[in-house]
């Protein structure tokens, strides 16, 4: 139980680490049990959506989960540009080679 206990920390933790730094601050806040988390949409100038327990959100600065647009977190250019170097570990070049060759 231990274990399995580790497993799921870990991956929560690996989740957490390529999101961007507020949106990451907004997940911690949240307190979500991400075993119930499907699914996270980022889309520039959009909202982060959140498909959550079989239902979608909207993420808020504050952590909340609500379904008004005027509630939630917008993701910028520079969102998406710090989650790719996140995803990329800092080498977005290499990164892109490495999908060109299948990897």
């Amino acid at each position: 139980m231990q274990r399995e206990k580790e497993c799921r920390n870990t991956e929560w933790e690996n989740l957490l680490r390529i999101l961007p730094e507020r949106m990451r601050k907004s997940f911690i806040k949240s307190r979500l049990d991400y075993r119930k988390l499907q699914e996270i949409r980022l889309r520039i100038n959009g909202p982060v959506y959140v498909f959550y327990d079989g239902k979608e959100y909207l993420l808020a600065e504050d952590g909340g989960l609500g379904r008004h647009l005027s509630y939630c977190l917008y993701v910028t250019t520079n969102d998406i540009r710090e989650c790719m170097e996140y995803i990329s570990n800092h080498s977005r070049y290499a990164y892109e080679e490495e999908l060109r060759q299948g990897f």
